[in-house]
């Protein structure tokens, strides 16, 4: 484990040049802010993944072979993790099923994100298989340990390129700090004063975004620029956290308020703080996905799932379906198609769902 690579040292520039980075990355998000968004898709067809996992079904789950998906990549490929019993384990789920195996006999893992047909994500490691270890598959070289020599790691995110962050405890320490990776090589990154923080998503240009600690333990939505932690904590909120972010340095979190409960946000560089409305009728939402068009997926309590989008705002996404029968609880994951993860109930049945846009043409490539 080792400090990350952009912590100031003597023999490194002063932070000031590191604002002129920055500040060409605000010029980048105010010219975004007129051009990152395409008209949002009208209708969405369906086609069904496998039935909910405990986990994430909504009344209605699965037995067996029932499925969590987490995550979708560019290409359509969407990748999570099968339920078997006592167990589960790490798996491409679209186009076809694909059970990508575990880090030791017996124990279960779990897949979290695919990017460039690499799937991320954690299982159970180490001499005793006590700890979660990061993972990562890909096709040519299968399952692979990511922990190095930390005592538990998770990857959360990654790039194509095989970046990845997520959070970790090294090894003579207490709580989880967030990293940033490369294969088994992990850089902790600074927290806001407290002990611990996690890392959720990134971007190319390694524009870090989670959540992470003060002093008083309270956590606060965190952003890492040339390894430097910074508070993107809305006011009055009681904690936050970051979830997800595009290249033009939009970044969505969740935030819990008095008597609200549960609310996103959408915070950029140029506008700041944008509370992301609910549905007519109701009050509060969370967010899980943000895309390179300004496509923000979420849900409003357990029950609806929506969408925001610069053009229409908040809408629940039940009623743009093709297909008649679905009620849509959840949406966890999107791609810069457009292509929606999403979790709905029909017939009694919890499903995992892919919603593609009426139109589009998207074709899934082999995985590395």
């Amino acid at each position: 484990m080792h400090p990350h690579p952009f912590v100031p040292t003597p023999s490194r520039p002063s932070p000031r040049w590191w604002g002129v980075g920055f500040v060409l990355g605000l010029l980048v998000s105010l010219f975004a802010c007129g051009l990152a968004h395409s008209a949002p898709p009208g209708r969405y067809t369906v086609t069904v993944i496998g039935p909910a996992a405990p986990n994430v079904a909504n009344g209605h789950a699965g037995g067996f072979g029932s499925v969590s998906a987490e995550a979708i990549d560019d290409d359509g490929a969407i990748a999570g993790t099968v339920y078997l019993g006592q167990t589960s384990e790490a798996a491409l789920l679209y186009p076809t099923v694909q059970l990508l195996g575990t880090l030791t006999p017996n124990t279960p893992s779990f897949g979290n994100n695919i990017k460039g047909g690499r799937v991320f994500g954690y299982g159970f490691g180490g001499q005793n298989n006590d700890f979660n270890h990061a993972l990562q598959w890909t096709r040519h070289r299968g399952l692979q340990d990511l922990d190095g020599t930390a005592v538990l790691s998770v990857a959360t995110r990654s790039l194509a390129n095989g970046v990845w962050v997520g959070f970790a405890v090294p090894q003579g320490t207490l709580g989880a700090k967030p990293i940033i990776a490369y294969e088994s090589t992990m850089w902790v990154l600074p927290t806001l004063g407290g002990p611990q923080g996690s890392a959720e998503a990134l971007t190319p240009y390694h524009l870090i975004v989670g959540a992470s600690q003060l002093a008083s333990g309270v956590q606060h939505a965190t952003f890492w620029w040339l390894g430097q932690p910074f508070d993107i904590h809305p006011p009055a909120a009681l904690s936050s956290g970051a979830v997800d972010v595009n290249t033009w340095n939009w970044i969505i979190l969740n935030t819990s308020y008095p008597g609200i409960g549960d609310q996103g946000f959408l915070w950029t560089p140029v506008f700041g703080f944008y509370g992301l409305p609910s549905l007519p009728g109701r009050s509060g939402n969370r967010v899980s996905a943000l895309n390179q068009h300004g496509l923000v997926v979420g849900q409003v309590g357990d029950t609806i799932a929506i969408r925001w989008t610069p053009e229409r705002g908040t809408e629940a996404l039940t009623p743009l379906l093709t297909e008649p029968g679905w009620t849509l609880y959840n949406a966890v994951a999107l791609n810069n198609r457009g292509q929606i993860v999403a979790y709905g109930t029909k017939d009694q049945r919890d499903q995992a769902l892919l919603l593609t846009p009426m139109g589009a043409s998207l074709a899934v490539a082999a995985a590395p």
